[in-house]
């Protein structure tokens, strides 16, 4: 089968298995149907169950699955084929429409909230997340190693009581998450990093202790009190119309504000993915401004030459025309000279001189006839003048 490479939106997709059985289509693609058929499923497009087809042409009623929201942070478009067969973008042809959106940011802030409202979480680290228990058993590996070895260099990486507290506020967020269809991720390898992919979209969580400004009070006397804990959500854009940082308050703690954090990981995935579509889009129409720009200067330039063909043309045709005006007259003059040279009284005496002249005479008026323009046959004198552009 030979390598090839579509793409289309959820929408064209869905009309398409719709329309005609996926064996069809694949076949219409120059793709296999389980190709076709994992593309909708990637992209939570349903399609027409056993035996569809045949009851639709039975005559029997069938229902016709309908296409359900974009998952949040996911792309509209889909690829079906390789890659490497995509053909390049014509910037000639006409851009697409802008991206739009069926689901406003108040729509999609809504429904974010509706994923994540009532679902449990635990508040300890007694059934963690799996993400969660991988880095405690490490950590567990790693003290266990240092009973054997003291200066064993790789330490437990959250072993004080506020690491403790970020990581169950991570196994809170990892498993509300988790239970929305989304994916945690822990990296402690070269340095902590943490998140989730939305979609198809990583937002990180990131942490920062708030240190708080020092009083004038004993230590022993100062009040027993957790470290205040900053946490932000990674987003693009300067001014996000969604609350992208949490941190403890006298009124509340992040413990609190799990379901929140949770609700607006989904809207950062979302938006940060219009905004990137958006950017992509921009970067679209910069190229194509750029590509009509070289095209007019092309054009510009070739209309240059061509005129500077012409001026050169009308000066070559001027020179043409003053040479042969020159060369008339001189086979004019000679034919003249050779005349009045015959009239002399002088050579009526001389036979000899005759016959020489006569040879001279007749050499003279074929140079007068060579150079003559009239001589020329038409055409030749006059079809170098109109060139075709």
């Amino acid at each position: 089968m030979k390598s090839v490479f579509h793409r289309f939106t959820r929408q064209q997709l869905y009309d398409l298995v719709w329309e005609s059985p996926i064996t069809s289509v694949a076949k219409e693609l120059g793709v296999s149907d389980v190709a076709v058929a994992k593309a909708c499923r990637k992209a939570e497009i349903p399609i027409p169950p056993r035996g569809y087809w045949a009851k639709l042409h039975a005559g029997k009623q069938v229902i016709r699955g309908q296409l359900g929201y974009r998952g949040l942070g996911k792309s509209d478009e889909i690829s079906i084929g390789n890659y490497y067969f995509a053909s390049p973008r014509d910037w000639d042809a006409d851009l697409p429409p802008p991206p739009s959106y069926s689901e406003s940011p108040a729509e999609v802030f809504e429904r974010a909230r509706v994923m994540v409202k009532g679902v449990s979480f635990p508040k300890t680290l007694s059934n963690p997340h799996r993400e969660i228990d991988a880095v405690l058993k490490e950590d567990e590996a790693r003290r266990a190693e240092l009973l054997k070895t003291p200066y064993y260099w790789k330490k437990p990486v959250f072993d004080t009581p506020e690491d403790k507290r970020r990581l169950k506020i991570l196994n809170a967020i990892f498993t509300v998450m988790t239970k929305v269809g989304e994916k945690p991720f822990l990296n402690c390898r070269d340095q902590i990093s943490a998140g989730v992919i939305v979609g198809e979209m990583r937002i990180a969580i990131e942490f920062e202790t708030l240190h708080q400004k020092k009083r004038p009070i004993p230590p022993e006397k100062l009040p027993k009190t957790k470290p205040q804990l900053k946490l932000t959500i990674t987003h693009y854009g300067s001014d996000p119309e969604f609350q992208t940082c949490w941190a403890d308050s006298n009124e509340s703690q992040l413990e609190e504000h799990i379901e929140q954090i949770s609700a607006n990981l989904l809207i950062a995935g979302e938006m940060n993915y219009r905004s990137q579509v958006q950017h992509s889009y921009d970067w679209m129409v910069e190229r194509k401004a750029e590509h009509e720009k070289k095209k007019r200067e092309e054009q510009e330039r070739r209309e240059r030459e061509r005129l500077e063909q012409i001026r050169k043309l009308k000066k070559q045709r001027r020179r043409q025309l003053l040479v042969d005006v020159m060369s008339w007259r001189r086979a004019d003059e000679i034919r003249s000279f050779v005349a009045a040279v015959k009239a002399r009284p002088d050579l009526k005496s001389c036979t000899e001189a005759i016959e020489k002249l006569d040879h001279w005479a007749a050499w003279a008026l074929a140079e007068a006839d060579q150079m003559d323009p009239m001589k020329r046959e038409i055409s030749k004198l006059t079809d170098w003048c109109f060139p075709v552009f």
